[in-house]
């Protein structure tokens, strides 16, 4: 099932680290960049890029503080604004 998900994410336009990532916010709701790292794969080295990445494609939002925090825009919301 997660397979699928994250193909069908591609189909999307986003990457295997950015789908995983994306995955692991939906599930989780907030995570710091290593939380996100250590629970969808992502490593540590990318996890960066691959957020900015994200948020400039509509699929996550920042939410300032120390330390910053990541949160998945709700599938349906971010699904539109790519089609």
């Amino acid at each position: 099932m997660r397979e699928d998900l994250l193909k069908k994410l591609m189909l999307f336009g986003l990457n295997q680290y950015e789908a995983k990532a994306y995955m692991a916010l939906v599930l989780r709701g907030t995570a710091t960049a290593s939380e996100l790292s250590d629970i969808s794969g992502v490593p540590y080295t990318r996890v960066y890029d691959v957020l900015s990445s994200l948020e400039s494609k509509g699929f996550v939002v920042t939410i300032p503080g120390k330390p910053i925090r990541y949160r998945a825009i709700h599938p349906k919301q971010a699904l539109e604004g790519v089609r």
